[in-house]
């Protein structure tokens, strides 16, 4: 489930700080994502691999369990994920105005292709252009196979520090249903 506040609303509660009263968290939240860790009956894959991403130095979105409760009905536990959107880097201290792609199904990949947008959804500056997509998928579709010149190439055009601390925490904990 992703849950918006409609109409320039905002949650007024930060509910990644643990508390036993609810604090404010200044500006708010505008959406949430509730994931029902469909493939992880222990619930706890999806917060190791982004606690694992941090402490390796990568960014990650906060995450914490809720009861799920929709019009009464109890849905169950599940995660709830901070959004990855413009206030997610401004709390992290980046600009926020850069592109943001979602990978929407498998199409999103990493092999270079006519039209780089097959897979994915634009979630930041969706009236900008995707060349910095097309040439990531280019770069890495031409790349030799040695990790020097990998890095001389790809490497220029992402941070492959921050790239290398999701994977391995994403392997680490087999999270099949990264997010």
């Amino acid at each position: 489930f992703k849950v918006k506040f409609n109409r320039g609303s905002w949650f007024p509660y930060d509910p990644f700080v643990p508390a036993p009263e609810p604090k404010p968290s200044g500006k708010g939240f505008k959406q949430f994502i509730f994931k029902a860790h469909w493939v992880d009956p222990s619930l706890m894959r999806d917060h190791l691999t982004h606690d694992v991403t941090r402490a390796l130095g990568g960014l990650a979105p906060r995450v914490t369990h809720t009861n799920f409760i929709l019009n009464g009905k109890y849905h169950g536990i599940y995660g709830l994920t901070e959004s990855v959107l413009k206030d997610y880097f401004t709390r992290m201290g980046l600009e926020g105005d850069g592109n943001l792609y979602k990978a929407v199904n498998h199409n999103a990949n990493f092999k270079a292709k006519a039209d780089a947008m097959v897979g994915y959804e634009k979630k930041m500056n969706v009236d900008g252009g995707s060349d910095d997509l097309a040439l990531l998928l280019q770069q890495i579709a031409d790349a030799p196979v040695d990790f020097q010149s990998f890095e001389e190439t790809v490497g220029q055009t992402i941070d492959l520090d921050l790239y290398f601390a999701y994977s391995v925490a994403n392997s680490y904990s087999n999270n099949r249903d990264a997010f």
